[in-house]
């Protein structure tokens, strides 16, 4: 994905030139892909001491606000840090400095190509070749005496021709407050059939105080509802609000096309980070098939996306994958811890007959969410382990992700440690 920080300078740079580098490791050249064996074990076991102490017990911070370690551990427990940064804490709100940079780019979100659009749907939506036309009508407002941003959804027009044959669209509105790309950020109109010019006239209502909202960009979509299958994307528009004025009224504003950028750190939710740890441990013939084990210890700062919780801990659990399969074959669950926000599972999970070259072209998935007794479970946040070569959507692997799987298929036999920070979404 594109960096935030570069685009001004380089708008149309590749993503080659703007990602993230590892110190210290470099993927091997990938020469064909297969697909991983179907016999995956279904095997976990509690790493718990006997005595009821966690092993490896260690209390856990944001990545934001701390080092960030990859380390092995050896026989006796002795930890070697490959990499460790520091990143300075941030809150959720921009440094005066950023706030003046994100003003500067508002020519670029009202024309057409925005430039803060993050990946939310299927690719599939997107790839569907209608041209993006038309413009969406919005009367924006902040009431400081409630302390809660209204955004009026008015009406679209000339909407671009999703359906061929009705020669019209059936569009609706969704809306995410950026960064936050959760449910409780989510909001979104009724459907109207069969109109390109539709009148919705519906209200989004977000309580937030002011001084978050200057933080915060407004991004909103027009999307065509199919009878069958996803929606397509029928154009965006992404509003910045640190130099909005809310009293300017009813505004025209053109739709445009999608652009996927990463958002720099300081403009990022944060969702919490998980302790993991992998091993590789090949078997015992030269070229037989190996295992892969997942140690998913612990999680920090895990917090609610269900607006409607009267509570603020969560019941987490972790599920995972081993991609490209996602299937039962494939899956593996924690139990369900209760009512906490910084959970320790402590719980070992192995794929094995795993062919090793096939490491180049697979990776796990893992995810993080709250369960539901009444309701589906919530999202919480999640990762993607794999070598970040972006062959597949799915391998988008970047810094910690990408170091310690790297780092397993170089080291076998050792446990490689990181901490992860969750993302928002893993569409």
């Amino acid at each position: 994905a594109l960096s935030y920080e570069n685009l001004r300078n380089k708008p149309n740079a590749p993503s080659s030139e703007v990602s993230p580098p590892v110190s210290g490791l470099t993927p091997s050249v990938v020469s064909g892909r297969r697909s991983p064996r179907e016999n995956f074990s279904i095997s976990a076991s509690d790493l718990r001491h006997p005595h009821g102490s966690v092993v490896h017990r260690r209390r856990l911070q944001s990545e934001s606000e701390s080092k960030s370690t990859l380390s092995l551990a050896s026989k006796p427990e002795q930890r070697i840090t490959y990499k460790s940064f520091e990143i300075h804490r941030k809150t959720g709100y921009l440094e005066p400095e950023e706030l003046e940079r994100l003003s500067n780019y508002r020519p670029l979100y009202q024309s057409h190509g925005s430039t803060l659009s993050i990946h939310s749907e299927r690719e599939s939506s997107y790839t569907h070749g209608i041209p993006i036309t038309g413009d969406l009508r919005l009367d924006i407002q902040y009431d400081h005496q409630s302390s809660t941003l209204r955004v009026a959804v008015k009406q679209a027009r000339d909407l671009a021709v999703a359906d061929k044959k009705h020669q019209s669209c059936n569009p609706y509105v969704k809306a995410y407050l950026l960064p936050d790309k959760t449910k409780a950020s989510k909001r979104k109109t009724s459907c109207k059939k069969k109109n390109l010019n539709p009148i919705f006239e519906e209200v989004f209502k977000y309580s937030i105080p002011y001084s978050d909202v200057l933080a915060r960009s407004l991004q909103i979509a027009v999307w065509h509802k199919q009878s069958v299958g996803t929606s397509l994307f029928l154009g965006e528009v992404i509003i910045p609000f640190a130099d909005f004025q809310f009293e300017a009224g009813p505004q025209w504003y053109p739709l445009s096309e999608r652009r996927v950028v990463q958002l720099p750190i300081s403009m990022q939710i944060d969702h919490g980070s998980l302790l993991l740890a992998l091993k590789l441990a090949p078997g015992a013939a030269l070229g037989s098939p190996c295992e892969i084990h997942v140690w998913i210890k612990s999680a920090t700062g895990l917090t609610t996306s269900n607006t409607s919780s009267k509570s603020s801990t969560v019941n987490p659990y972790v599920k995972l994958y081993l991609l490209p399969r996602k299937d039962k074959m494939s899956k593996r669950k924690t139990k369900v811890l209760k009512k906490i926000n910084n959970p320790e599972w402590n719980t070992n999970f192995v794929y094995n007959n795993i062919d090793r070259s096939e490491l180049q072209n697979i990776g796990i998935e893992v995810s993080v969410w709250d369960h539901g007794r009444m309701s589906s479970s919530d999202f919480l946040g999640g990762c993607r382990l794999n070598t970040g070569s972006r062959l597949e959507p799915w391998m988008d692997a970047t810094g910690t992700e990408q170091s310690v799987w790297l780092a397993m298929i170089q080291r076998p036999h050792t446990w490689l440690e990181g901490l992860i920070r969750l993302r928002a979404n893993l569409d």
